[in-house]
């Protein structure tokens, strides 16, 4: 099994060592696999901390980061819907206001009646 590099860098490693794994992952054909990885390093979560946000097991996501298993197209996709979620997240704690909810249907777009 291929170590972590997130886990080496924080530990002190090679600051281009992440840079690096994914150039060579990208080039080994494991495009995905290097997919996953930047959005982990994106928005800075651990293995432990990707499982959790996405609801798969932590040994899932080593095989996804380590290109032991290929990474689905719905995972993929499942990510740039996190990041929607997140980024609305973000808005709401920015401006609590944005809360509020528009009728589609107020009584000024109702038919007139006969």
């Amino acid at each position: 099994m291929i170590p972590d590099p997130v886990a080496a860098a924080r530990a002190g490693g090679d600051p281009y060592a992440d840079r690096l794994w994914d150039m060579a992952l990208e080039q080994n054909g494991h495009a995905d696999a290097a997919e996953f990885i930047r959005w982990r390093w994106k928005h800075g979560l651990s293995l432990t901390a990707a499982a959790e946000a996405l609801g798969w097991s932590r040994r899932t996501i080593a095989y996804y980061v380590s290109a032991e298993q290929e990474v689905p197209r719905t995972v993929l996709l499942a990510l740039k819907g996190w990041e929607q979620e997140e980024r609305k997240r973000d808005r709401l704690i920015a401006d609590p206001r944005s809360l509020t909810v528009k009728e589609p249907w107020s009584r000024r777009n109702q038919p007139k009646s006969a």
